[in-house]
């Protein structure tokens, strides 16, 4: 597994935090910058362009986030690191998956737009993986999507607003589905502190 910057570390965590790859560390680490969490701890951290390696075991987790349950989608690179994925990002994931090809490293990389909205991009061999969903095509001066291959289209009305719900149910079973031809199970596994984590 290859990422960013060197670690003494045999397995690493990856979280995505204000855009970037972020991983622990121990006090006075090099390249470790300290930042407080919204509990008050103290905590050092490095970030990194991004995370490479092959795909051994994945899933959706269930975690205790400020007295609050939410889902979290790992991703387990050569049994030696893991990619925690917001559910935020749910799309961004979950639409290339059926492209990835298994026999080959995938690369996680994280960045912010001009707005300050945080991007994953996730890649195989040098070109970015495309949606297996969505096309967007532009008309009349605006970008809009187009989905096919059975995904639901978000619905939208005046009183409520977006309706996502169908729409992200089918794109969990495309990651659960993916995952469950990898005989590891996330949910075994230890993961990272969770006291501030951004969902």
């Amino acid at each position: 597994m290859e990422y960013g910057t060197e670690s003494n570390s045999n397995i690493k965590f990856f979280t995505i935090f204000d855009g970037n790859l972020v991983t622990r560390e121990q006090e006075g680490s090099d390249g470790a910058v300290s930042r407080e969490t919204n509990t008050g701890k103290t905590v050092w951290e490095k970030t990194h362009n991004f995370v490479e390696g092959s795909i051994t075991g994945g899933g959706i987790v269930v975690k205790e986030f400020s007295g609050r349950k939410v889902q979290e989608i790992q991703v387990i690179l050569d049994n030696e690191g893991m990619v925690q994925i917001p559910m935020y990002m749910l799309s961004s994931i979950a639409e290339v998956l059926p492209n990835v090809d298994r026999t080959e490293p995938i690369k996680f990389r994280t960045y912010k737009t001009k707005k300050g909205k945080a991007v994953l991009d996730i890649s195989q061999c040098g070109k970015k993986l495309e949606s297996n969903f969505v096309e967007w095509n532009e008309v009349d001066g605006k970008w809009t999507p187009t989905y096919k291959n059975g995904l639901p289209e978000p619905t939208h009305d005046e009183i409520d607003g977006w309706d996502f719900r169908d729409h992200d149910k089918f794109l969990k079973k495309v990651v659960i589905d993916f995952f469950s031809n990898y005989a590891k199970d996330t949910t075994d596994n230890e993961t990272e502190d969770e006291e501030d984590f951004p969902f």
